[in-house]
C-alpha cells in the first residue's frame, strides 16, 4: 500500500508540478503586473471576463463591504474568471490598465491534486495553518480575526491568506497600495489582535 501511495504521489508531482509562490511577485509564469496577453497565454482562455460595474454589483449582492477590499481599493477594470480545475488554483485575477493587478487563489472547487501542489517560499500552501504561516514569514501582518474566518494580510510582501478551521483555503496576491492611506483605510476595520 505505501509503496502504490509513492508511486501516486509521483505521478501526481509529475504532471501537475510544484508551483512556487515567491512573494510579493507570484509565481514564475503568473505574477502581478504581467500582461493580460501573458496570462491568457499561459492559463488559457478565461471562463468569462467581468466587468468592474458587475463585479461590484455581485459583491454587494453578497454584502461585502468594499472598504474592506483590496480588489476595490486597487481598483479594476475587468476581472478574468477560469476553469476551477488548473495548476495555480487561480480563480479570479483582476486586471488594470491590461497589467494584473489582484488575484485570488483558491481551494474551493479545486481538486486536492492542484491546490496540494502550491507553495509559498517552498515553506507552506494550502492548508497550512496560521504558526505554519507566522514562522515562515514572520508576524509583521494584519490580522482580521473574524467569526467564520481569519485573514493575514502582510502587505508588504504583497500577499494575504484567508484561514477557515485554522486550514489556508484562499491566498491573495496584490501589487502594493501606493497610497499608505488606503492602507490605513483597510486595516482600521481590523479588530485588535487578541492573540
Amino acid at each position: 500500500m505505501k509503496g502504490l501511495f509513492i508511486i501516486l504521489l509521483f505521478i501526481t508531482s509529475t504532471l501537475f508540478g510544484q508551483q512556487m509562490i515567491q512573494t510579493n511577485h507570484g509565481f514564475s509564469k503568473i505574477y502581478i503586473e504581467m500582461s493580460t496577453v501573458d496570462l491568457v497565454r499561459e492559463m488559457g482562455t478565461p471562463e468569462s471576463i467581468t466587468s468592474y460595474e458587475d463585479e461590484k454589483a455581485l459583491w454587494l449582492s453578497l454584502d461585502y463591504n468594499l472598504d474592506l477590499s483590496m480588489a476595490f481599493l486597487l481598483g479594476f477594470d475587468q476581472v478574468y474568471v477560469f476553469p476551477q480545475q488548473n495548476k495555480y488554483c487561480l480563480w479570479k485575477a483582476y486586471v488594470k490598465d491590461g497589467k494584473v493587478v489582484y488575484m485570488n487563489l483558491t481551494t474551493q472547487w479545486v481538486d486536492e491534486q492542484y491546490y496540494g501542489a502550491i507553495m509559498v517560499k517552498g515553506k507552506f500552501g494550502f492548508l497550512a495553518s496560521t504558526k505554519d504561516v507566522e514562522k515562515a514569514l514572520g508576524d509583521n501582518f494584519y490580522p482580521d480575526r473574524r467569526f467564520t474566518y481569519t485573514d493575514y494580510l502582510y502587505h508588504d510582501l504583497g500577499i494575504r491568506f484567508t484561514f477557515r478551521g485554522d486550514k489556508i483555503t484562499n491566498i491573495y496576491l496584490f501589487r502594493l497600495l501606493d497610497n499608505r492611506a488606503d492602507l490605513g483605510r483597510l486595516i482600521k476595520h481590523f479588530p485588535k489582535d487578541n492573540k
